[in-house]
């Protein structure tokens, strides 16, 4: 088997282990098309010849069993009968759970080719899955968090955003009783080691931002999905977090900042709009301009710098952040008082 061949069967395997997901022929050339394109930086076509005769290798072969009952009006639609199978491992019989799950991982970075920030971690998988330095000691550390609630929802919810499917989404908010939610689900978004769910809820006009950790369970609806021309990788670039309030306007926040934190806050910025203001740097520190909306991440970043921080301007941000560190204040008074007495 060449490595084009090998290349086609992995697209094929994970497309028909796609539980909430159903691919025609012509999907699936598009599917392999794109991905043996990327594969040679040329582009590649693959025939209807091909996928049918791949189909029908996958049957006879490797005892694949497709859902005969899959059809969009009198088009034939593919997925296994049980999504748990996979043609891989008798494929590559020597992998091991770890490498099946991250040639899977490394088939989706395919599409990141020209991306140089996933450079490092395409050459960290390829090395994992061939062996390389398995039992050497940790050289990368990543932030985890074991009990994060509501990561055994992520792997459906991406299938349903990659296979556009509709979902029935319950959330449990802090306070109250779950609500049911009709969810067109779009993106998944990260941010501060926590994942939320980025959707259209039917009988909202704006989108819904839903925590993982607050969703309590997640069903397939067959309705009509509706698209969105919203660019999510540029939607949360007017934000910090992920609190977006689309009625509140885009401003200048003048922020200054003392000499000593400068220097981080220089190397990590608080957002990418972030400039220095030259001419207003003082023995005080150092002012800086981000341009955005204001939010409760952006609040909790700047009470998070504690003395070190000053928000000039604008005057009710200012204001806003200036009460909550007199009501932190009134409130470790009170603590005091109450120790001593």
């Amino acid at each position: 088997m060449n490595k084009l061949q090998l290349l086609r069967y992995k697209v094929l395997d994970r497309c028909f282990r796609n539980p909430v997901g159903c691919y025609s022929v012509q999907d699936l050339i598009e599917m392999c098309s794109k991905a043996l394109s990327y594969e040679r930086a040329t582009d590649l076509n693959v025939s209807e010849r091909t996928i049918r005769d791949d189909i029908r290798d996958f049957k006879e072969i490797y005892g694949a069993e497709f859902d005969d009952k899959l059809k969009d009006g009198h088009k034939k639609l593919y997925r296994y009968s049980d999504t748990s199978f996979s043609i891989m491992p008798l494929i590559v019989p020597g992998m091991t759970e770890e490498q099946k799950m991250l040639a899977q991982v490394l088939e989706m970075l395919a599409g990141y080719d020209e991306v140089p920030q996933y450079e490092w971690l395409r050459t960290l998988i390829e090395q994992r899955i061939n062996g390389v330095n398995t039992d050497a000691q940790s050289v990368i550390g990543f932030q985890n968090n074991p009990d994060l609630m509501g990561m055994d929802h992520f792997r459906m919810l991406m299938n349903a955003i990659l296979a556009k499917q509709v979902l029935d989404v319950v959330y449990k908010p802090y306070k109250g009783s779950s609500v049911s939610y009709v969810c067109h689900p779009y993106f998944l978004k990260q941010y501060n080691n926590r994942w939320f769910l980025i959707a259209k809820s039917e009988g909202h006009t704006r989108l819904s931002i839903l925590p993982l950790d607050r969703i309590v369970s997640t069903k397939e609806l067959h309705l009509e999905f509706v698209e969105t021309d919203i660019d999510m990788e540029t939607y949360f670039d007017d934000i910090i977090g992920v609190t977006k309030d689309e009625r509140k306007p885009v401003e200048d926040v003048l922020i200054k900042i003392s000499h000593t934190r400068y220097p981080y806050i220089r190397t990590k910025p608080l957002h990418y709009s972030q400039t220095e203001i030259k001419s207003k740097r003082d023995e005080d520190g150092v002012v800086i301009r981000i341009r955005v909306r204001i939010n409760k991440e952006l609040e909790a970043a700047i009470l998070q710098l504690g003395s070190d921080a000053e928000v000039l301007s604008p005057d009710s941000f200012r204001s806003s952040i200036a009460q909550k560190i007199q009501l932190m204040n009134s409130k470790y008074q009170n603590s005091a008082n109450t120790l001593q007495g």
